[in-house]
């Protein structure tokens, strides 16, 4: 079984027969992806406030529905009072989950049309993408490896398949 020490190994020794800086490469991945964590953590804590607000809502008409006298009359009143409230309030509560929705997906897509606003600034994306607005890969393509890189990969799997062949 691996460990993560074995994965920290496997990483710096692609980094380094790669050529470019991983960690000027990454940086704007990193920078991404902590921006789309944010939107899902601020939209998450919204979710359940409303949820929160929600139950707590339910539970106190439903305390009022069990403290109504035992007389059916009574009961049924309380009933249909309970309905009408709940009836009321979901409406209220639906709509706020669907605008934490709505937010949480403008800022997702403000994020992915700031990243690529990046990229083109930066000159990450060749010429004929630009129109199109697809990224440049930052992957070397296999025809265009050379022999160190081949052999550092051949070494790498080796170690991968020691390491499973072990468990």
């Amino acid at each position: 079984m691996f460990h993560p020490d074995d994965y920290k190994k496997a990483l710096d020794k692609m980094a380094a027969t790669t050529p470019a800086d991983m960690a000027e490469a990454m940086k704007p991945i990193v920078d991404y992806q902590a921006k789309l964590s944010q939107i899902t953590l601020d939209a998450t804590k919204k979710h359940l406030a409303v949820g929160q607000a929600m139950v707590n809502e339910t539970m106190e008409a439903l305390d009022r529905l069990a403290k109504t006298a035992p007389a059916a009359t009574d009961m049924a009143a309380a009933s249909s009072e309970f309905a009408a409230e709940q009836n009321k309030a979901m409406p209220k509560h639906m709509s706020a989950f669907v605008d934490i929705a709505k937010s949480a997906q403008a800022e997702t897509i403000d994020a992915m049309v700031s990243l690529g606003q990046e990229a083109v600034a930066t000159g990450n994306v060749s010429d004929s993408s630009k129109k199109e607005t697809k990224s440049k890969s930052i992957i070397t393509p296999v025809s265009t490896r050379t022999d160190n890189d081949t052999a550092a990969m051949a070494s790498i799997k080796k170690d991968v398949m020691a390491k499973t062949a072990k468990k």
